[in-house]
């Protein structure tokens, strides 16, 4: 009797705390720390799918996963996996691995970890690795997405597939080879709303494999380009590619850095760019002691009375950090931030070394690979006071629609300020909409520069200025007490002060002067540097 009661009781434990290899769900977040709570995870984002749920998910990884031992060697026995679709949510690996990952059927649409994440919605996927795995679909096949479409605001931090992605390309039209759509990262991202891409990357074996993270056309006259990160931009989003990598031999023409196929395969990118730690880094090769020394840390300001006290270059990207909502910290577009110090992030930018002057679009990868990228802080609605010192050495050469020291502005609670700051021996470059201190000041936002001075080249195009790149519909602007000296060098929209503007937007400019060499239909000419 004793021992049926006691058989009873464990049963009844069993039941009411479950098998450690099932999903879990703790505080709101779904654990995964086995192969059958991973495919129990997907079976839940499949069935919301299937009824058109689309509230967030949140699941994290417990340890690593491995599903099959390298499945293309053991195909009698392999598991095959089932792509989540249209996800949204948080998927958190927490440092965590998944493997043997193993998907082939060209009846489906798109595959990878996630076929899709979900339209119109804002995911986020981090500190995530997936290795020695195989994708192939239709379509739209991605080591992490197959497809990231419609108004997506989706970010990558710290993730990185090292596997196989297949493209068979039986099938000719119009005398083209049909395109599959096949990236490291992404398969396709299209009409996204905004892709944030940082420290991640992609190390991807593969046959005719189009773009190493992110494939985002459909220009078949393209396929058999190998590139870097992006591919081409069919539908331009705003698209930040921070600390990200690819394989040596490639270009890129948005971003990211080339790297060899050893620093791969060592875990130099892995264990030491990811947290922008080079103290584990032993390499001969001196340009690569340039590329991995040149990293930095997001180190969060001291908070002094409502206001983080800025003080080195480390705590400047932080502060954009805690404005963007990047590495892991908790997002404030209204946060305050002061200067206490001079910061110079890069040392002696040359618009020479980095453009050929017959053509700006032109960029000089090797020069540029070199330097330390500037994160630019998008929506703030803050304040932001230099306390006169200065910033110099800041190197934006992004694709998303607002690039600047603030990518945009955009009202939170108030009028957002920037006074008493000088930017100078920058380099910023864009497309569409580039200030050297904002390229975008949202509809109905009031905005106001004070005190300024920028002595730095904004390049690009269209809608280039001085201080400003593009004012929205009923924004106010006011410039006031600046000064507006760097080069302008782009082909449509440019001025001194201001790139261009809404119809009703309200721009002044008070007791402000420019260049000689420069042109405005605001402010005063003046010879005075």
């Amino acid at each position: 009797m004793k021992k049926l009661v006691f058989l009873l009781i464990c049963l009844t434990f069993l039941i009411s705390c479950g098998d450690s290899s099932s999903l879990r769900l703790v505080d709101g977040c779904y654990q995964i720390g086995s192969p059958e709570a991973l495919y129990e995870f997907a079976a839940v984002v499949n069935k919301r799918d299937s009824v058109g749920d689309r509230s967030p998910i949140c699941a994290e990884l417990t340890s690593n996963i491995v599903v099959n031992e390298s499945p293309w060697q053991n195909m009698q026995n392999v598991k095959v996996w089932f792509p989540m679709k249209n996800f949204v949510g948080t998927f958190d690996g927490r440092g965590h691995v998944i493997r043997g990952l193993y998907f082939d059927d060209e009846s489906q649409k798109s595959s990878g970890l996630f076929a899709s994440v979900a339209q119109s919605a804002k995911s986020v996927i981090r500190n995530l690795g997936v290795e020695d795995s195989y994708f192939n679909a239709r379509m739209n096949v991605g080591g992490i997405v197959g497809l990231a479409d419609s108004a997506t605001n989706l970010t990558f931090d710290n993730v990185y597939y090292a596997g196989t992605l297949y493209e068979n390309h039986r099938s000719l039209q119009d005398g083209y080879l049909s395109i599959k759509n096949v990236g490291g990262l992404i398969g396709l991202a299209y009409r996204v709303s905004h892709l944030s891409i940082t420290n991640s990357y992609s190390t991807v074996k593969g046959l005719y494999l189009v773009g190493n993270v992110v494939r985002f056309a459909y220009r078949r006259d393209t396929f058999y380009k190998d590139e870097g990160l992006i591919e081409d931009l069919i539908f331009p989003a705003p698209i930040d590619i921070v600390n990200s990598f690819y394989c040596e031999g490639d270009s890129s023409e948005y971003g990211g850095y080339s790297v060899t196929t050893e620093q791969f395969r060592d875990g130099t990118v892995a264990h030491a760019l990811h947290k922008y730690d080079t103290s584990s880094v032993k390499l001969n090769d001196v340009e690569d002691k340039v590329l991995f020394a040149k990293r930095i840390r997001f180190k969060t300001p001291r908070l002094v009375e409502g206001c983080y006290q800025i003080t080195s270059v480390d705590e400047l990207y932080g502060f954009s950090a805690i404005v963007n909502g990047l590495m892991g910290m908790e997002k404030n577009r209204g946060a305050c931030g002061v200067l206490t110090a001079d910061i110079e992030i890069n040392h002696q930018i040359k618009k020479e070394e980095l453009m050929d002057d017959n053509d700006f679009y032109m960029m000089n990868e090797d020069k540029c690979r070199k330097l330390i990228p500037w994160i630019p802080m998008m929506d703030f609605g803050g304040t932001f006071d230099g306390q006169g010192h200065s910033i110099s050495g800041l190197f934006v050469n992004a694709v998303s629609r607002g690039t600047g020291l603030f990518g945009s502005a955009r009202k939170v609670n108030g009028p957002v300020t920037i006074k008493n700051i000088t930017l100078k021996n920058s380099f910023i470059y864009g497309h569409n909409r580039i200030g050297a201190f904002v390229g975008f000041v949202h509809d109905s936002t009031e905005l106001f520069i004070k005190n300024s001075r920028n002595l730095s080249g904004v390049h690009g195009t269209p809608y280039l200025g001085g201080f400003v790149g593009y004012v929205g519909d009923s924004a106010v602007l006011e410039i006031s007490d600046s000064y507006s000296g760097g080069e302008i060098n782009g082909e449509r929209y440019y001025d001194a002060f201001v790139g261009g503007k809404s119809g009703k937007a309200v721009v002044s400019v008070k007791k402000s002067f420019y260049a000689d060499s420069l042109v405005s239909k605001y402010g005063k000419k003046s010879r005075k540097n």
